[in-house]
């Protein structure tokens, strides 16, 4: 299941206003102590966009697409462990390995086959 989509951006504020026209609605708007400011827009209850600003200077987001674990897909699977566990006998590459987030889900990053952040989760029941 598709839980979102991540993306740089360098004009937060512009974007903001840019989805929320279009339909979103702003479910978070907060900044971390590293000053990276992060902005989850729903639609419908259907999917969410996230967004990152890092701090000044901001950097373009073309130089750090591939690099950088704020651009990725984000999906639920129903079985967390055993979906990673069949990525690694399939030689899949790991990111990031298997941590808590903040809120102490598991979670982890893995590449598609053109290089592309892939974040997963556990599934809510």
């Amino acid at each position: 299941m598709l839980k979102h989509v991540s993306f740089l951006t360098r004009r937060p504020d512009e974007v903001l206003a840019f989805y929320t026209r279009l339909g979103g609605q702003l479910l978070k708007d907060s900044t971390a102590q590293d000053g990276l400011r992060r902005m989850v827009i729903e639609f419908q209850n259907s999917g969410k966009l996230q967004f990152f600003a890092p701090p000044p200077p901001i950097p373009d987001p073309a130089q750090l697409t591939g690099s950088s674990w704020m651009e990725h897909v984000a999906l639920e699977v129903p079985d967390l462990l055993s979906c990673a566990e069949a990525l690694k006998k399939a030689g899949v590459t790991f990111s990031r390995e298997m941590q808590r987030t903040p809120s102490g889900k598991l979670v982890v990053f893995v590449l598609d086959p053109d290089g592309r952040q892939v974040e997963l989760l556990q599934q809510e029941p």
